[in-house]
């Protein structure tokens, strides 16, 4: 197979190994696809482990119990015709390359459903609480994740594709779960 792969972010692990994270595009009947990479290195380059989730990882970071979470975008729908929209990915997994969660805006129960709001996750960071935040962008009417809605109030309603970008802030536990979702900018919460 031949794909080739980005690179977005990168962090040096408490033990000196590194883990990057970025995205693999490879191709499907003359199709684009794409996949969210997180790889991790020993000191000497040599690959310890690779994993994907989603469709691109544009943060890393090492938790305090040793694991790392990761923010990025969830894989893409396809809608009828050329567009396709894109959710939030925000999980974590362990020094050894395992899922322990994932949180995505285009999944419900562990399926992918259709979201009409473009949502992207920029970067993610542990707090002192030993909660996650992740910060990122959001297009359209109205931001919806896990029973949490923001409303974006520069949306004009000439159409579905009018909209403008607004920012927001989420804040998951330790066990993935959101306990809170903050609109930044022209957004109601």
């Amino acid at each position: 197979d031949e794909y080739s792969d980005k690179i977005n972010c990168v962090i040096e692990l408490s033990d000196g190994s590194v883990v990057a994270g970025g995205m693999r595009t490879y191709y499907s009947h003359s199709m684009p696809q794409y996949k969210g990479i997180i790889v991790r290195y020993q000191e000497d380059g040599e690959k310890i482990w690779e994993t994907t989730e989603g469709n691109e990882i544009k943060s890393v970071t090492e938790t305090s119990d040793g694991n790392i979470i990761f923010g990025g975008t969830s894989n893409r729908y396809y809608s009828p015709g050329p567009a396709y929209l894109e959710g939030t990915l925000v999980g974590k997994i362990s020094i050894d390359g395992e899922t322990i969660w994932a949180n995505s805006s285009n999944r419900v129960d562990g399926n992918y459903v259709y979201n009409p709001t473009i949502a992207y996750v920029y970067d993610v960071a542990e707090i002192s609480t030993g909660e996650y935040i992740a910060v990122g962008k959001f297009s359209g009417k109205n931001f919806n994740i896990d029973s949490h809605t923001i409303e974006n109030h520069r949306y004009q309603g000439y159409s579905d594709d009018y909209y403008y970008d607004e920012g927001f802030i989420i804040i998951y536990n330790n066990e993935g779960e959101i306990e809170n979702l903050i609109g930044v900018g022209g957004v109601k919460t």
